[in-house]
């Protein structure tokens, strides 16, 4: 996520960055600093996509304002999770009028769906993260 010049710094802000997202809670760290957990977060759950579902589908509508959110989630990570994951299904569909829908398929055709009607980027990106986390969840119950 991010490098320093020595290594005692790298070493401090590692340890704090990483560790627990309640030590930012209970110490009320500034929102720069809270950028670079967040980013952290993020690129998480973008490592483990490929890895915890087969395919990952978005249907939104080019124009609705409901679609706001899905468009501005796909305009922010698609490239990060192709860079990540290349050879992973992460499909984007636009249909004129649709309700923003995600689909997240998992083992042996299971799916799960969401849909995300006037939710901002980062509600569709917390959806998103949500089923890639249940993967195991959802893949032990097959």
């Amino acid at each position: 996520c991010f490098f320093f010049n020595d290594t005692a710094t790298t070493e401090i802000y590692t340890e704090q960055i990483v560790g627990s997202v309640r030590c930012v809670q209970e110490t009320g760290i500034n929102a720069e600093y809270m950028g670079i957990i967040i980013f952290c977060q993020k690129m998480s759950w973008i490592s483990k996509v490929g890895s915890n579902l087969r395919e990952l589908r978005l249907i939104m509508c080019q124009t609705s304002s409901r679609s706001q959110g899905m468009r501005d989630f796909v305009l922010n990570n698609y490239n990060k999770v192709k860079d990540t994951n290349e050879n992973f299904p992460f499909i984007v569909r636009e249909c004129e009028d649709a309700d923003p829908l995600i689909v997240a398929r998992y083992r042996f055709g299971v799916e799960r769906k969401a849909y995300t009607s006037n939710l901002s980027s980062a509600e569709v990106e917390r959806i998103v993260q949500d089923f890639v986390e249940q993967a195991d969840k959802v893949n032990k119950q097959l």
